[in-house]
């Protein structure tokens, strides 16, 4: 069949799944260029601190999507290179170590994790279902994302709360709230 056009923004999800019905089973998709805005980013925007909640957010949304390879669009160059040239030498911007994070923990089989709001500042996870069958996250402003860690027999759990104007108070479903874990709070 014909596949869709890309669409750009969010609309992409829906142009993921259009292109998984339209190919055969298990034909891997990629995304071969990504960065947080076209046009080499934007000056104190794709290369500040905020962009790496971004790039984890995509990155999640990506593997929930069972998107089999993500590259970014630049290591060096424009607003949203990982690296930022500084006369000869490279220094590493936000979303370098937020990609240095999701490769390290985050293993390849990613897992249902979803936010569902139990009052108005408490969130609770519901892992149980495949992927596939879990409806979206209660809360636009929250999101998570749970995968097979990297160390055999871990889980993964990253949760990402796009608001600045509310903080957010998670619990673990029953069972994971007592298992010995790290946790690495990033504000």
């Amino acid at each position: 069949g014909k596949l869709p056009t890309w669409p750009m923004g969010r609309a992409f999800y829906g142009f993921v799944h259009k292109y998984q019905r339209a190919v055969p089973p298990k034909t891997p998709l990629w995304v071969t260029e990504s960065g947080g805005m076209y046009g080499s980013g934007g000056l104190n925007v794709t290369s500040s601190f905020a962009s790496a909640f971004w790039y984890l957010d995509e990155l999640g949304a990506l593997a929930k999507e069972s998107v089999a390879v993500h590259c970014r669009q630049a290591l060096i160059g424009g607003h949203y290179g990982l690296l930022e040239r500084v006369g000869d030498d490279l220094r590493p911007r936000p979303d370098f170590f937020a990609t240095r994070l999701w490769a390290t923990h985050m293993g390849p089989v990613a897992l249902s994790a979803i936010l569902r709001a139990t009052d108005k500042s408490l969130l609770a996870i519901r892992t149980k279902g495949r992927r596939s069958d879990a409806p979206s996250d209660a809360d636009a402003d929250a999101r998570a994302y749970a995968h097979c860690g990297r160390e055999k027999g871990s889980i993964v759990l990253l949760i990402v709360n796009a608001t600045t104007k509310r903080a957010r108070r998670v619990a673990l479903p029953f069972g994971f709230a007592d298992l010995p874990r790290n946790e690495w709070h990033v504000t």
